[in-house]
């Protein structure tokens, strides 16, 4: 399952259900950072439109990397109190999924003491806000090779329906299929102990 070159974007057959359940997890980026937890940041040049990792704040692209394009690049960082949990393997690891959502408002978290959190070593964070970014959020796993989660799927109705919309749809569609599913099984097994002693 490969990443297509020209869309970056998965088959939605392909994407992997593990984080149909996941939820939001508060979360204060106020105090920590480096010490438990640090974010991947990524951007794309302002100048040469390359894709750049390890962005912290404002910076020129020579001063990250053996090049002479003096092109800008912006990582804030995680700006919004809330993570979801995400495995970043699936993409080929940190850098790749940093890359992989540079120009959406997420970062890459990684924490560094999982014990702490009682989390999983990565997660999503939203690296802007003012507005309903379920779009964005659902989008994002859909790069990192996974359907999103259900928390999200009453995404914003903007009145369009792009190519880019349509896909998340799509997406948001097979996890709500696979939510119910799970459901519907539940329910049976429920049933099933419920008439056991009738």
């Amino acid at each position: 399952m490969q990443l297509t070159e020209a869309t970056k974007t998965w088959a939605v057959e392909d994407l992997w259900a593990g984080y149909v359940d996941a939820d939001a997890h508060w979360f204060s980026w106020s105090e920590g950072w480096t010490e438990t937890w640090d974010w991947i940041g990524a951007d794309v040049c302002s100048e040469c439109g390359q894709f750049v990792v390890g962005v912290r704040g404002e910076e020129h692209h020579n001063d990250l990397g053996d090049t002479e394009c003096e092109g800008w690049l912006y990582d804030e960082g995680p700006m919004m109190n809330y993570y979801y949990p995400v495995n970043v393997e699936r993409i080929g690891g940190p850098e790749e999924a940093a890359r992989a959502l540079a120009d959406l408002p997420l970062v890459v978290i990684n924490f560094l003491d999982q014990d702490a959190y009682d989390t999983e070593e990565y997660a999503l964070a939203l690296s802007g806000g003012g507005m309903d970014l379920s779009w964005e959020i659902c989008e994002a796993y859909t790069r990192l090779g996974y359907l999103p989660p259900t928390h999200f799927a009453r995404v914003p109705d903007y009145g369009r329906n792009t190519a880019r919309e349509c896909y998340i749809l799509s997406a948001i569609r097979r996890s709500i299929e696979i939510a119910q599913t799970r459901l519907d099984h539940d329910l049976a097994y429920l049933v099933s102990l419920e008439e056991r002693d009738r």
